[in-house]
């Protein structure tokens, strides 16, 4: 979708909040397939992705100076999203199973001061975004039972992941140490049936479990301010820490699709 370019009025435009310009991006893609959108018994199928993604006037939180509290939404300069994506796929009779890879390098590509929690992060080409993993790795196995009924599982493996608030390997605004934080790498597994009843048609009865082992997981992190220690007790006196979002618990759904 193309943003319009320009400024909104200042009368309409809301209080204390700069223009933005619309995010730009430019991409180049190098790709290789072969045998096929989709396995056949006894074939083997793939894909090779290899891609660069360059933004423009990225949107990003940043403080009004490295020793201020205040700050506001900006545009910055240039980030960059490169990597790959690999696929292979294979089908014996009537059981398939596929294996996906990702590497991700997510990176600034110009200098700036963010503001990440409590901190004014200086940024310098090269340095990594935060939250994106740099592999994944993706196993799948799907089956037909008896006609009509199918199973299937899945894994997923992601690394680990940067901690906002520490792209540059500090913890507070002036420290000399470098530390690197890191959430830990983790995986998951999933699975799931149907049933397709031959004299029901268009009905398709479905279960699915996520997170079989109810893996406990994080993910997302970030530096922020905290008056309680680790015990959970308040102490009155602010420090730095690592707040983090879990990951999902084990679920369960179960259901019926109807197509007409």
């Amino acid at each position: 979708m193309r943003r319009p370019r320009r400024a909104l009025p200042s009368a309409r435009r809301p209080a204390g909040r700069p223009y933005l310009k619309p995010v730009v991006s430019t991409s180049l893609e190098l790709g290789l397939r072969f045998g096929g959108l989709q396995a056949k018994p006894g074939q083997t199928r793939g894909s090779l992705t290899l891609y660069r993604t360059d933004n423009r006037d990225d949107i990003l939180f940043s403080s009004v100076s490295v020793t201020g509290q205040l700050g506001y939404f900006r545009n910055f300069d240039r980030t960059r999203h490169q990597g790959l994506d690999a696929e292979v796929q294979n089908r014996w009779g009537a059981w398939t199973v596929g294996v996906g890879y990702s590497y991700l390098e997510a990176t600034y590509q110009a200098e700036g001061v963010i503001r990440q929690g409590e901190r004014n992060v200086t940024i310098t080409p090269g340095t990594r975004l935060a939250g994106l993993p740099k592999h994944q790795l993706k196993l799948a196995l799907d089956g037909e039972l008896s006609p009509g009924w199918t199973v299937g599982l899945d894994a997923q493996l992601l690394s680990s992941r940067g901690v906002a608030g520490n792209e540059d390997g500090l913890l507070e605004d002036g420290d000399d140490d470098s530390v690197r934080l890191k959430l830990p790498g983790y995986g998951l597994l999933n699975l799931r049936t149907s049933w397709k009843p031959a004299n029901l048609k268009g009905v398709e009865l479905f279960a699915n479990v996520r997170n079989v082992f109810n893996r406990q997981s994080e993910s997302f992190g970030a530096l922020a301010e905290t008056q309680f220690d680790a015990q959970g007790r308040y102490t009155g006196a602010g420090s730095e820490a690592l707040f983090v979002a879990p990951g999902a618990p084990r679920a369960f759904q179960v259901g019926v699709r109807v197509r007409l």
